[in-house]
């Protein structure tokens, strides 16, 4: 389904019409408002009383999701259904996820090459290169978690470094290959 058959699509497009007529310091303050736009799944909390969202904003929006049938493609990808549509093919990254990879010796074998490396002690540096925003995901998570790094060691520094190339320009792969601590 195209996003503009949705039948919630021109709903939601008028309500964020109506976002505009607000400032998001006239609606954090709604404490029913807030309620609404805060879960918490296990340990996870999420809050999003800081987006110029309102309750009727994110009923729309899950209708729009149910209406696009977004659990089932969700389902259907994890599956293994070819939902690349453009290539007629799975979605390969979601089988390097599914817990059963861990139990073949594919990742057994993937598992002692990179203990080895890192074992090694000869590298000091890692760069990911992640087109497209491939890097986002592995760079905000190396962020996210510094503070806990225990990794191997750096030889001059005493930490590995670690750059993300995040396009296809040269200038870019040189700057991280010439950058040191």
């Amino acid at each position: 389904m195209q996003l503009a058959d949705n039948p919630y699509f021109h709903h939601l497009q008028t309500l964020a019409q109506t976002a505009d007529t607000y400032q998001l310091s006239e609606i954090i303050p709604d404490e029913k408002r807030s309620a609404a736009l805060q879960f918490s799944v296990g340990d996870l909390h999420l809050d999003i009383t800081r987006q110029k969202l309102t309750s009727t904003d994110l009923d729309v929006l899950l209708k729009m999701a149910e209406a696009a049938n977004i659990q089932g493609q969700r389902d259907d990808m994890l599956a293994g259904a070819p939902i690349n549509n453009t290539e007629n093919r799975t979605v390969i990254h979601t089988n390097l996820r599914h817990p059963d990879r861990l139990l073949t010796a594919e990742w057994e074998k993937l598992s002692a090459f990179a203990d080895s490396i890192r074992a090694s002690g000869q590298f000091d540096k890692v760069i990911n290169l992640g087109i497209g925003g491939s890097d986002l995901g592995p760079a905000m998570v190396t962020n996210a978690l510094a503070a806990f790094a225990n990794g191997p060691e750096n030889r001059s520094s005493g930490r590995l470094q670690i750059d993300y190339v995040a396009n296809v320009d040269p200038a870019h792969l040189h700057d991280a290959l010439q950058k040191s601590d």
